[in-house]
């Protein structure tokens, strides 16, 4: 029987849109807070997955600020490299002729 409060690592998962394993990195770096093991299931306190819905999930590495600046730079139109191009893909950028 299931607590009203808790839930299964799959059904968190599937809430999050996220894998069985990294639901388990969620609660190891402390993001998600288990609420118990009846038996073998692991159950997984119902509102740390809420407040994790709302805040939502990083996926992927942060920029490095050299990256994040080449972005900027690249969308705002002021500098434009192949190697750019081919990382972030081709980037309408507008210019206004005034």
């Amino acid at each position: 029987m299931q607590h009203l409060n808790a839930m299964a690592v799959a059904e968190v998962g599937d809430r999050l849109g996220i894998t069985r394993a990294s639901v388990h990195d969620l609660l190891d770096s402390g993001q998600l807070t288990a609420s118990g093991r009846p038996g073998r299931q692991l159950l997984i306190d119902r509102s740390s997955v809420e407040r994790l819905a709302v805040a939502g999930t990083r996926r992927g590495r942060v920029w490095t600020a050299k990256t994040a600046w080449a972005a900027l730079a690249l969308v705002s139109g002021l500098w434009s490299e192949p190697y750019l191009d081919q990382r972030f893909g081709e980037v309408p950028v507008e210019h206004s002729t005034a």
